[in-house]
């Protein structure tokens, strides 16, 4: 960062990876009397920590793609994990020395689709997780918006449109509103140098991306320096005796916050069997049983779509066959998964459950997915000594186990004695055979 004669900070940015966006970048920087625009590409080999600000659009480091086939369509992501790593670091070395960063929100959160759970494929979703500041989208874009920082009003005047809003639950970090929608926050800062602007693309021509592009930065420059206080190093030396258990306290707090997201995560992976399909559905329901109910898996098996439960010894003890079906569980269903555990060389007393998720795409409330088993089906599974669950009932079940209402003993049991159809909610359960 440079400092005229008069006092004035010229900055040096980086605009990263606008051809990520469709934009054909300008091949020499924008520069003004208080600023450089660099323009770099999503590889560049510079650092965000060698400028003293980055500008970033949202979903730079993810895209969508969505697809049909036998059990209906899919949406899908793909997310540069290795890039999005180092740019993490570097961003937090730049934040570190005093710089900025701006996210342009450009468009929608995709947070989960019916293929899992999205919630950490960005880096502004990972900079929002951090601040545990909770983000929604609108049912349609809005243009109308109410500006609150003169700085930004140039801007956001002729490119101001949010897609979402936030909301600041947890007050871990100060969020200040630069833009409103009624009583939506839909632009503001965090820390003092974090900016996130509701924002349309810019038209990609050399003009229109020029306009775009100087007038956000005058309103960064503009706003970071009424915000950044030059203090001298000298003063941190002297401590209040409250500092250190204020800063062991936010030690505390920010790794009980990490942990809450965590498991947070955790738990939304556990529901996407609810609505995912083929190979994903498989790992979604091994992860259940791994992770919710601690028991051991085997998901190496050339006949797909099962997967076997191992004792403390490693022993298979329950073999699971997994489906999912725009409709509910049919007879092929009981044949194949007696079947495959013919095909595996396991006699009919072998303990096989079969989990299928129903209505896939016909279901839009968990009212709508909790539909009964047909008495036909029920009857052959019990006939088949196949025992029948639902995605929906398997979630049922752990709810009731991580409430300690089923113990692992219980558990085993019921998976291994048992036929017909285990049928849960969130309070019981039971086994219907007739």
């Amino acid at each position: 960062m440079l400092s005229h004669d008069n006092g004035e900070r010229s900055y040096n940015i980086m605009v990263y990876a606008a051809n990520n966006k469709k934009l054909d970048p300008p091949k020499k920087p924008i520069t003004s009397r208080n600023f450089t625009l660099n323009f770099e590409p999503f590889k560049t080999l510079k650092r965000f920590d060698e400028y003293d600000g980055v500008i970033v659009f949202k979903s730079t480091f993810e895209s969508f793609s969505y697809s049909t086939g036998f059990y209906g369509g899919r949406t899908e992501c793909h997310h540069d994990s290795t890039e999005l790593n180092k740019r993490k670091k570097e961003l937090q070395l730049l934040l570190a020395k005093g710089g900025f960063v701006c996210f342009l929100l450009d468009d929608v959160f995709i947070d989960r689709t019916d293929s899992g759970n999205y919630l950490n494929t960005d880096l502004t979703k990972f900079c929002l997780n951090e601040k545990s500041v909770h983000r929604e989208n609108f049912r349609n874009s809005v243009s109308r918006i109410d500006i609150k920082f003169d700085e930004f009003r140039s801007f956001l005047n002729i490119f101001g449109v949010a897609h979402s809003y936030v909301q600041n639950h947890y007050q871990v970090c100060e969020l200040t509103p630069i833009a409103v929608y009624e009583s939506y926050t839909i632009g503001f800062h965090i820390d003092k140098n974090e900016y996130y602007l509701p924002s349309l693309l810019p038209a990609n021509t050399p003009e229109k991306l020029d306009e775009y592009f100087t007038l956000l930065a005058n309103s960064l420059v503009s706003s970071y320096n009424k915000l950044r206080v030059e203090l001298p190093s000298w003063i941190k030396e002297f401590k209040f005796s409250e500092e250190t258990l204020l800063l062991e306290n936010r030690y505390e707090l920010e790794a009980q916050l990490k942990a809450n997201r965590e498991s947070e995560d955790t738990l939304n992976k556990f529901k996407s069997i609810l609505a995912t399909t083929g190979d994903n559905l498989v790992l979604s329901v091994a992860e259940v049983f791994k992770v919710g109910f601690g028991i051991s898996v085997d998901t190496k098996d050339d006949l797909r779509e099962d997967l076997k439960l191992l004792d403390e010894k490693g022993r298979p003890f329950c073999l699971c066959e997994i489906k999912g079906t725009n409709k509910g569980i049919g007879r092929e269903f009981v044949n194949q998964a007696d079947s495959h555990r013919d095909r595996a060389g396991l006699p009919d007393e072998f303990p096989s459950v079969l989990i299928v998720n129903t209505h896939i795409k016909n279901a839009r409330s968990i009212s709508e997915k909790d539909q009964e088993i047909a008495i036909e089906q029920i009857r052959h599974s019990k006939k088949m000594n196949i025992l029948m669950m639902r995605t929906i009932d398997l979630l049922f079940l752990l709810n009731l186990y991580k409430s300690n209402s089923i113990s692992n003993d219980q558990l085993i049991t019921l998976l291994t004695e048992n036929s017909g159809w285990l049928k849960c909610n969130d309070k019981n359960y039971e086994i219907i055979s007739e």
